[in-house]
């Protein structure tokens, strides 16, 4: 599977319920990545019209801190496709990605019964109840 990285901005509180979260989820260290992509998947399958998108971004703060992911092409894909249609709409002309990932992020820490993942499973669509 091939992979690309992404780096994203974001407020270190936020940073930090996702760190604990992942780790209450029993991801392990690596699993963080795994982690946002079953948040994004999700995020873009619950919200088509991506009416979630950045709510509440402005409450948490200053993008202080940066994480590294992997995603595989096709999510890296989807995830620009989704970027491409917000900017169409006149939204967010700069950093249309990291609003869209720290969305998924948000929308994962405030959702939490719907993720039940399956322990090996490598493809994040598997790891998403009704996915």
């Amino acid at each position: 599977m091939a992979v690309e990285r992404v780096n994203i901005r974001m407020p270190s509180a936020l940073r930090e319920r996702m760190r604990v979260r992942v780790q209450n989820d029993q991801y392990g260290p690596r699993g963080k990545s795994r982690w946002i992509r079953e948040a994004l998947v999700a995020m873009l399958e619950d919200d088509p019209q991506m009416l979630m998108v950045a709510v509440g971004d402005e409450l948490d703060g200053v993008n202080d801190t940066r994480e590294l992911i992997t995603l595989p092409t096709d999510l890296k894909d989807k995830l620009e496709t989704a970027v491409f249609r917000l900017r169409t709409r006149g939204a967010f002309t700069d950093a249309a990605e990291a609003v869209l990932l720290r969305s998924a992020i948000r929308f994962r820490l405030e959702e939490p019964r719907r993720f039940i993942a399956k322990p090996s499973s490598p493809n994040a669509a598997d790891n998403v109840v009704g996915a």
